[in-house]
């Protein structure tokens, strides 16, 4: 059977794999010797958009290089809570 692959199954696959590079990537007590950065771009800071980019924001190698979203009231609070956290303001 050719099934195609709808939005919310890629989304939710998309989600998962983001969850399993932030919240995992840990194995016991040792901590991994922090020798890259991480640069992602946001497409959507809503509720949720905000709460991943909240998450990845705790993560010292993470750095955030582009912000975008329809609702210019979303994109000017995702571009303030990266100023705070990191001193610089990310393209908008």
């Amino acid at each position: 059977m050719n099934r195609t692959l709808r939005r919310r199954e890629l989304l939710k696959a998309g989600m998962a794999g983001l969850t399993l590079a932030v919240a995992g990537g840990r194995r016991g007590n040792a901590s991994p010797a922090i020798k890259d950065t991480v640069r992602f771009a946001f497409i959507g800071v809503g509720g949720r958009g905000t709460g991943l980019l909240r998450a990845l924001l705790n993560r010292p190698e993470v750095q955030v290089a582009a912000i975008c979203d329809i609702d210019e009231d979303h994109l000017n609070r995702a571009l303030r809570l990266v100023e705070e956290a990191r001193g610089n303001t990310p393209a908008g």
